[in-house]
């Protein structure tokens, strides 16, 4: 490493410090970062000359960011969360042939559900919507939120949401126990759940160092993992 303006003295600037310069050369070996070891495209640099493993500045180190992870029908992972009218949940996922589940907080009311089956019925409060076509074997893409249920752009909307919290904590690949055999198979590519217009869960599928798969959580910066069954993991995010 080396100072690439004479004012300033060779340094040593570790990966972490570079961490959103790295990934930005991940087919460069050549990275410049100013004086404070930050990623920079102009001013004072120091030019990086080695080759660099790629850092995903979704991930920290020691975990690496998958594609997607895998879901077969036995897992269920715990958000914590407990959601409510203000709650938004953002998710992408490709489910094998339903009827499942894909995730939700229970089977009683209120309650909110999304279920891959030919009917669709989608639940949000005590307020059910019916044949919003989520599709197995396809790449879907759902916001669920007290407007409605978008399904890849197209909203079917909800009426009359009234003031509630969900008796249950939110489970991903099951409704929180609901019709145990009825859990989600498939790719799950991530979920963001806010809370009254605040990020609390960022999920980015990931594997660590000793191949345990699950999901990142870049809110709380946590490792969650099943709390039933082993997932498995997807490609990596690059290949």
């Amino acid at each position: 490493i080396y100072s690439a303006n004479t004012n300033y003295t060779d340094s040593l600037v570790t990966a972490e410090t570079v961490n959103s310069g790295v990934i930005n050369a991940v087919n460069s070996s050549l990275i410049r970062v100013d004086e404070n070891g930050d990623p920079s495209d102009s001013g004072i640099l120091w030019e990086i000359q080695d080759n660099l493993v790629a850092i995903n500045a979704n991930v920290p180190y020691g975990y690496t960011e998958l594609q997607y992870v895998v879901f077969n029908g036995t897992q269920v992972l715990d958000t914590g969360f407990a959601p409510n009218q203000d709650t938004k949940i953002v998710s992408k996922f490709n489910g094998t042939t339903g009827p499942m589940w894909v995730y939700g907080t229970g089977s009683s009311n209120p309650r909110i559900t999304c279920y891959l089956a030919p009917a669709g019925n989608q639940r949000f409060g005590n307020v059910t919507v019916d044949n919003t076509g989520i599709v197995a074997n396809t790449i879907n893409v759902v916001t669920q939120d007290k407007n409605g249920f978008d399904l890849n752009g197209n909203l079917t909307a909800y009426s009359n949401v009234g003031n509630f919290t969900s008796l249950q904590t939110l489970t991903i690949g099951n409704s929180n126990g609901s019709n145990g055999t009825a859990y989600f198979s498939g790719n799950f590519y991530y979920m963001k759940i806010y809370d009254n217009g605040t990020l609390v869960r960022d999920y980015v599928p990931a594997i660590d160092s000793n191949n345990t798969v699950g999901f990142w959580d870049k809110v709380s910066g946590t490792f969650t993992t099943p709390s039933t069954g082993i997932l498995a993991n997807g490609p990596v995010v690059g290949n």
